[in-house]
């Protein structure tokens, strides 16, 4: 096993316009030889949120986001080419880009009520995940007005 240990700690770092100092969110990934020359990609996400943000969104606020990369990483290694950023986010403002966040946000809600979270509060975060992530067109026009 191949463990490749990343830990986001030596800068600031901006993520929309939050800054988030140093150490407060890590990845580890870890790199596995399966049977028949097959490998086991695993990500764990650690990051310190506050109790008011896990409510507002819970683990799909950033489980949608690495279910997307791992997309974009998946198109990479099967086609050998660049996933395009404009073409990314008019796939994403598509009706399959919006059905793909929909999904990962009710697997993550899933995961969420397995995990002992009351169903009614899941069910909430994760509809204001998929929100956040698929905003309508006038939140989107008015979002790119200010740039």
């Amino acid at each position: 096993m191949i463990d490749v240990t990343h830990q986001i700690s030596a800068v600031r770092r901006q993520v929309g316009r939050r800054v988030l100092d140093a150490g407060e969110a890590r990845t580890v990934k870890r790199l596995s030889a399966e049977a028949e020359g097959r490998t086991r990609f695993e990500i764990e996400h650690i990051a310190r949120v506050d109790d008011e943000r896990w409510a507002q969104f819970g683990p799909g606020a950033v489980g949608v986001g690495w279910d997307m990369a791992l997309m974009g990483l998946a198109i990479h290694l099967s086609s050998g080419r660049t996933v395009d950023r404009r073409e990314s986010t008019a796939w994403t403002a598509g009706a399959d880009g919006r059905q793909f966040v929909s999904l990962s946000s009710q697997r993550w809600c899933d995961a969420s009520i397995s995990a002992g979270l009351d169903e009614a509060a899941a069910r909430a975060a994760a509809d204001r995940t998929t929100a956040f992530y698929t905003p309508s067109p006038a939140a989107r026009s008015a979002g790119s007005s200010g740039s």
